[in-house]
């Protein structure tokens, strides 16, 4: 009795075992579905379900890519052999079964694909190519992707299907958004894979200048700053007005309270959006350099585009800049609308807030000349810039009050 359930245990062993014969024949290629799950860390499981194909072989052909973690779903005996001699998975491009499993009603072939999804700033990117079908299936925290530059919404779906001989470009953003370029004002961000720069929003535009050509540029506009005209989007060689020949295809997405617009940089260029409704938005959120605007007369002048671009290049690159800049606008925009309102009521006080600013924007100039690439160097300058100017505007000024009260005992 118990040869024979030796001799059966062998039997079973050897049955699910790879076979290497010296030619790999098959007599047809197997009928299968294929999913492809990506994780957020651009991790790749594919899985092969494959349908009964009878007594006859048949021929699973793997995905491009380094293959490892194989591992296939059977209940008793399935005769199967790699295309190599060695039998080694990770060498192999398919496989050929010898026949269906026997008293089993589904087959599953599983394994990962490392390295085949590569990051650049922030936005992952995969050239995918089959000759097969797959569905991709993505984790909840991927919420946007786009297919060969167009945006698919995954909020209210897992994935999508891709029909016909698969051939594209895969892109979707990392969830963490500090290794993408992310810009705020007035309730506007903009995220894209490399710079944005020279950010700036008036009563109806919002411009900036793109780093690259074919720059992917996701921008979230509050549906309250989207008027009743239709909204055009222009890319320009900077300093130049656009005109109709220089439009840019633009895709939206509709969101709860903003509308995404996701477009392509054709040039590295100036990217102009027209006829918005911004009155009523930055009159809420806030937005702009209030008192350095009232002060100057301009959005346009040289110290209120310096103060942007130090706040938009510098201080928004960085997570901590990020967070400081969220309680800063609290605190600022609680004030700053009826400081500028006095400031253009009043010409004298005008000129003393300019005075005022001078300390300010000097010490910011040191910003210019060093390189913040990290959060701890944008900490330990931003601490620097906040402790020089409580001295000048308060430690300061208090030293010689004390002198000057000393000096009259």
């Amino acid at each position: 009795m118990k040869s024979i359930f030796g001799i059966l245990t062998t039997i079973i062993i050897i049955t699910t075992m790879p076979f290497a014969f010296a030619d790999i024949e098959f007599d047809q290629e197997v009928k299968q579905d294929i999913k492809i799950e990506i994780g957020k860390d651009a991790n790749v499981h594919v899985i092969h379900e494959i349908s009964d194909f009878g007594q006859n072989s048949a021929k699973l052909e793997f995905l491009d890519g380094t293959r490892s973690n194989f591992d296939i779903v059977c209940a008793l005996s399935c005769p199967y052999e790699f295309d190599n001699p060695e039998q080694i998975f990770e060498e192999s491009n398919y496989m050929v079964f010898s026949q269906y499993p026997a008293f089993q009603d589904d087959l599953i072939v599983e394994y990962d694909l490392e390295n085949v999804i590569e990051l650049n700033n922030g936005l992952w990117k995969w050239e995918f190519s089959s000759q097969q079908n797959p569905d991709f299936y993505f984790d909840e925290s991927i919420d946007m992707i786009f297919f060969d530059g167009t945006a698919i919404d995954l909020t209210l779906k897992k994935g999508f299907a891709c029909s016909g001989i698969c051939s594209m470009d895969l892109e979707f953003f990392d969830e963490d958004e500090t290794l993408s370029v992310t810009s705020f004002d007035s309730g506007v961000s903009i995220q894209s894979d490399d710079k944005i720069s020279n950010f700036i929003i008036n009563d109806n535009t919002i411009s900036f200048d793109t780093n690259k050509e074919r720059q992917l540029v996701l921008i979230d506009i509050p549906r309250e700053m989207i008027g009743d005209v239709d909204f055009n989007v222009y890319i320009t060689e900077p300093g130049i007005i656009p005109d109709d020949e220089d439009r840019l295809l633009k895709q939206l997405v509709q969101n709860v309270e903003t509308i995404t617009i996701v477009l392509r940089s054709t040039i590295v260029g100036s990217v102009l959006i027209t006829n918005l409704d911004v009155n009523e938005t930055q009159a809420s959120e806030g937005g702009g350099c209030l008192i350095a605007t009232a002060a100057y007369g301009s959005e346009m002048a040289p110290q209120v585009q310096f103060l942007r671009e130090i706040r938009d290049n510098t201080v928004l690159q960085t997570q901590s800049g990020v967070s400081f800049m969220s309680v800063f606008n609290q605190f600022y925009y609680s004030f700053s609308p009826a400081v500028a309102d006095y400031e253009r009521e009043n010409p004298v006080f005008k000129e003393a807030v300019k005075v005022g600013l001078t300390p300010l924007l000097t010490s910011l100039t040191i910003l210019n000349y060093v390189d913040i690439d990290t959060e701890q160097k944008m900490l330990g300058y931003g601490i620097g810039i906040i402790m020089l100017n409580i001295g000048m505007y308060f430690v300061a000024p208090a030293v010689v009050i004390i002198a000057i009260k000393n000096r009259r005992k």
